[in-house]
């Protein structure tokens, strides 16, 4: 009997021990997320930010170096966006060697012991710098569209090999940096991420983020738990704690909010809900300006603690980077395509009569790409080529594109060097990664399926389908649109000529049938987007 009670008790000393070491290594994860979070709040310069973030982390696991990789798809490379330790130039590895190239390739954690024992390891920069790489942790980044974009690599645990408590840590750590990474948009997946990360911490019931309009001057809700979809809850910022946390730029906890005169209850009489406690804090940019508010209602034990308000405000630091960059993406988009617009508009203005062509044949081309299942990232790169697939013509005489008869051959051959044009000035643009092929689509819109187009008289396989699209929106716009040299014709009568095109293998029979289905569910073929 005593032997089996002396049995119990070790094992209760067994599991009470066990529970303390979770309980330890779950502070230290704890502490460690607070930590970046409040570099996330302090510093907002994108240059410096990365760097200090890949330190913070480097720093908690007690490692000797750190990387940041990012990938380079054209090049086949991964290149150091920040490499701890070294002070020379940007490190590039080939994407197929070494222990970062493999974890990012086979997308999943790495994590190595001894580095010399394993096949993957390529000792290149030890032999060229003199370290001497001990152990390795690599893990792969996603975007939050979970496209693979680089990869972290930390070497040498100075207290010996990398744990899982450790992968643990910076996958959590680059879930909360992964949007000051891509400068992304705001997304709903993104907020649903945040909450999910908050709610693993601090047992709470609802959670909610308002942002601040400034043209209404009041709070509405990005993300509200609790809330049917399509719902949203708008604060004014002279009610309620969520207003008064907008206002003053303080955080309030509150233990119980029916007996605070400060609390506003019309949510509540609204919605059915009970709130009891409720714990707020500001989301202010880099700037102290506030754009919104961070709230949890309701912790299902006790109230809001110290520990809980810490991390609150370390995501509100995470939300407010978000924010700033979604606000400076929008503002950067907006101005991009405005001087795209601008650019069309100058071709246009060149001719009174077909004004506005460069843009119909834009709605047009997205119209048939949204039918045809084309990506949001692939209707991006098809509207910039459609708006600018004429601009080469800012090249041609005024007297052969307003000519009002038929033209020479030599004339035509000056009108059909618009398309090389094109190319040649756009290529010469700089375009950001995903806008690379612009150059090309524009100039193929007018290649045609059996080789009789031009410039380059490409057949079916080699003419980018986006190049394909525009060519069909072209000449329906051209067919349906005053000219020169004749007067509109009605949209059947362009069907019919559009189709004698396909028959005659020029033009893609299954992108004219789209183009069609379009028209005649819309009035208005200016706005043929639906």
């Amino acid at each position: 009997m005593s032997e089996h009670r002396s049995s119990n008790q070790s094992n209760d000393v067994f599991d009470y021990k066990k529970r303390i070491a979770l309980l330890e290594a779950e502070n230290t994860l704890l502490r460690g997320f607070i930590d970046i979070g409040r570099t996330l709040g302090t510093e907002h310069r994108f240059e410096k930010l990365i760097p200090m973030i890949i330190e913070k982390i480097s720093l908690h696991l007690n490692c000797e170096r750190s990387t940041l990789f990012m990938v380079d798809w054209q090049k086949g490379q991964l290149w150091s966006q920040y490499a701890q330790g070294l002070t020379t130039q940007t490190v590039t590895i080939d994407l197929k060697i070494g222990l970062a190239g493999a974890s990012f390739l086979s997308d999943r954690i790495i994590n190595v012991t001894d580095a010399y024992e394993h096949h993957m390891f390529n000792p290149y920069f030890d032999h060229t710098t003199g370290f001497r790489t001990r152990s390795v942790l690599c893990v792969p980044i996603r975007s939050e569209q979970h496209r693979p974009i680089g990869v972290i690599q930390l070497l040498n645990r100075k207290t010996g090999s990398f744990t899982q408590d450790d992968e643990r840590f910076v996958l959590s750590s680059i879930e909360e940096f992964t949007p000051a990474i891509e400068q992304g948009r705001l997304q709903t997946d993104q907020v649903i991420q945040w909450f999910q990360h908050l709610r693993s911490t601090i047992d709470f019931e609802r959670g909610t983020l308002f942002l601040y309009d400034p043209e209404t001057d009041m709070l509405v809700s990005r993300y509200a738990e609790g809330l049917k979809e399509g719902q949203s809850i708008r604060l004014d910022l002279h009610l309620g704690i969520a207003g008064r946390v907008a206002v003053t730029g303080t955080h309030m906890n509150i233990p119980d909010a029916y007996a605070d005169f400060r609390f506003d209850r019309r949510t509540d009489d609204q919605t059915g809900f009970h709130t009891r406690n409720i714990l707020c804090v500001p989301v202010s940019n880099a700037k102290g300006e506030i754009v919104g508010v961070l709230q949890a209602i309701n912790k299902k034990r006790g109230a809001f603690t110290d520990s809980d308000l810490n991390v609150l405000t370390s995501m509100a630091s995470i939300i407010a980077i978000a924010v700033e960059n979604a606000v400076l993406f929008t503002e950067q988009r907006n101005q991009f395509k405005s001087l795209l617009q601008v650019m069309a508009a100058s071709i246009d203005a060149k001719d009174t009569l077909t004004a506005g062509h460069s843009e119909i044949v834009e709605n047009l081309s997205l119209a048939i790409g949204r039918k045809l299942g084309l990506t949001e990232e692939e209707l991006d790169v098809l509207s910039v080529a459609a708006l600018l697939h004429d601009y080469g013509k800012i090249g041609i005489d005024d007297y052969i594109l307003k000519k009002p008869g038929k033209l020479t051959p030599e004339e035509y051959a000056q009108i059909q060097k618009h398309v090389d044009i094109t190319y040649h000035i756009l290529s010469k643009m700089y375009f950001a990664s995903n806008y690379r092929k612009v150059p090309i689509i524009a100039a193929s819109h007018h290649e045609r399926l059996d080789g009789s187009g031009y410039s380059h008289g490409s057949r079916d396989a080699d003419i980018p389908l986006m190049g394909k699209i525009i060519a069909v929106a072209d000449v329906y716009e051209a067919l349906t649109a005053n000219r020169h040299y004749r007067n509109a014709m009605p949209p059947e009568k362009a069907f019919e000529i559009l189709k004698d095109e396909v028959s005659k293998g020029k033009l893609d029979g299954k992108i004219v049938e789209t183009l069609e289905s379009c028209i005649f569910q819309t009035t208005d073929p200016g706005s043929a987007d639906p």
